[in-house]
């Protein structure tokens, strides 16, 4: 992740410096942080914090390492 002054980002701004699209982005969400798949559709009105991006990077990128893997 870049260098930004920005403390929160949207859901676009989200999946954009994590290099994903918003589907993909919204599939993390699903896999590693979200109880239900309804709750997906608040995503675009939730802020991410760094931190949350940070650990998003890790799991995204644990995913796509193994062999086959992609985020859907």
């Amino acid at each position: 992740m870049g260098r930004t002054g920005k403390l929160y980002f949207n859901e676009n701004e989200a999946a954009r410096i994590l290099g994903i699209t918003v589907d993909k982005f919204r599939t993390l969400l699903k896999m590693h942080i979200l109880d239900k798949a309804e709750d997906v559709s608040n995503s675009s009105q939730t802020t991410y914090h760094k931190s949350d991006l940070l650990i998003l990077q890790l799991l995204a990128s644990q995913h796509l390492a193994r062999p086959g893997a992609e985020v859907q």
